[in-house]
């Protein structure tokens, strides 16, 4: 991947000021960041997101007016090249199901430490998602109330058009025709594995591998699948019904897999 060029240009959007000033602060406080803009509302992001085209978007979900995940989904029109990463005090899985529907590249929350948000900023600025590791689980669930129909449908958190609903929905993969036929019987478990929220440490213990091997592995299936990250794996394996397709996978040695 290409190393960007220049300082990211970042939009911060809050409702509350003394957050966007604490933003703004942390950010400007280093050299390969520059803060263009900030917005207290959807529409206002939206307009400047337009106007500006910031590298990045750092934007709350829950906000007066438009919520952050529509305005996610209208940023992505009016920029293509902004990507947004939700920072939020909202752990729930409708909405980080809803901002993964939107096409956020981060789901994080506020009690990330300034360091660390700092990092995240700079991964999805070079075009890497990021998810709080404490939302594994969430992400799995979430996807399984999408699959069965339970998910909660508060406005704007949920898919906004029939095309989009009809797309989200979860369909069986035709027989002959299986998104899973080019994976190999370790990626089908990792993949299953993953969509329950697993970690790669809980991945390892459980297959009897070493956890960097593990994450090797999981980084070859990611590409192959073209995905970007575990919330993506987890919504790909639920959108394609992968619980229908394999067995619960069970403990096993890297010794069984030797060949694949």
């Amino acid at each position: 991947m290409t190393e960007k060029q220049g300082p990211s240009r970042i939009l911060v959007v809050d409702d509350h000021a003394i957050v966007r000033r604490g933003l703004v602060s942390l950010l400007s406080g280093h050299a390969d960041m520059t803060v263009v803009g900030e917005a207290a509302d959807g529409e206002s992001a939206i307009a400047m997101a337009g106007k500006l085209s910031p590298d990045v978007v750092i934007m709350d979900v829950r906000m007066p007016g438009m919520d952050g995940i529509e305005a996610c989904r209208r940023i992505s029109q009016v920029s293509s090249n902004s990507k947004v990463v939700f920072l939020t005090s909202f752990p729930d899985e409708e909405a980080l199901v809803g901002a993964m529907l939107a096409g956020a590249k981060g789901y994080v929350l506020k009690n990330l430490a300034d360091d660390s948000l700092l990092d995240v900023v700079r991964a999805v600025a070079q075009g890497r998602s990021v998810l709080d590791p404490s939302l594994g689980a969430s992400v799995a669930e979430g996807m399984k109330r999408l699959a069965s129909g339970t998910l909660g449908t508060r406005k704007n958190t949920a898919p906004a058009t029939m095309e989009e609903r009809s797309t989200a929905r979860i369909k069986r993969p035709v027989r002959g025709a299986s998104p899973f036929d080019d994976l190999t019987d370790l990626e089908l478990t990792l993949l299953r594995l993953i969509s329950e929220g697993r970690t790669n440490r809980e991945i390892a213990e459980r297959l009897h591998f070493a956890e960097k091997t593990i994450r090797n592995y999981v980084s070859t299936l990611l590409s192959k699948l073209n995905l970007h990250n575990r919330a993506e794996a987890a919504a790909y394996a639920v959108r394609h019904h992968l619980s229908d397709s394999i067995e619960s996978p069970s403990p096993v040695s890297e010794n069984h897999f030797k060949g694949h």
